[in-house]
């Protein structure tokens, strides 16, 4: 991630939890790649409560990188969207998924170009993509009801598809990593109409 969307200290709500959803294996093998010693014979939640307490902020944030690296990084700009949906619809069932290809790239235009901020019209919807500011909006009806339950829309997806891939994929990972591995104390994405 970069400098723009990562901090010295990472999330320790989100690292927490993203060392829970790790393998007791994979946490030995970090855990001793990171220099704590004695890490065979402990538990996970002794593995993931070491981790926590012994290594340094700046090596916690090394390692969320790579948590995040490993759980998203083969995945493509479409592969990233539809764990978002997917995550969305797990929270709140009743949030149905919008219909992605019912836009085309002809239907946008580039308003402002980023980093870290993008606009669009698409299909005479304002869309806009902060990802500094961790805030996602659009006018259209499905968004005003969807964005509450933090699912996108067709217009939000198209403009995702439409950042430079590096950008997209930046946010789009941000988003996944904040709705599913985030605490309470972990700084939301703001999803409202424009």
């Amino acid at each position: 991630m970069s400098a723009d969307l990562e901090s010295a200290d990472p999330d320790p709500e989100a690292l927490a939890n993203l060392l829970n959803d790790t393998s007791t294996p994979a946490l030995m093998a970090l855990a001793e790649r990171y220099g704590l010693k004695g890490v065979w014979l402990q538990s996970h939640e002794a593995l993931v409560e070491a981790m926590r307490r012994d290594l340094p902020p700046a090596v916690q944030a090394r390692l969320m990188d790579e948590l995040v690296a490993a759980r998203y990084g083969a995945l493509t700009i479409d592969g990233l969207l539809a764990e978002v949906l997917a995550a969305a619809m797990r929270r709140d069932p009743r949030t149905t998924a919008p219909v992605l290809e019912a836009v085309s790239e002809s239907e946008a235009e580039l308003v402002e170009e980023g980093p870290p901020r993008w606009r669009f019209t698409i299909r005479g919807h304002p869309v806009t993509v902060d990802a500094a500011a961790r805030h996602l909006a659009c006018d259209c009806r499905h968004f005003e009801f969807a964005g509450r339950r933090g699912m996108l829309c067709k217009h939000l997806a198209m403009a995702f598809r439409l950042m430079p891939e590096a950008a997209a994929r930046e946010a789009l990972i941000a988003l996944l990593v904040t709705e599913q591995y985030g605490g309470p104390k972990t700084p939301r994405w703001r999803m409202h109409p424009s």
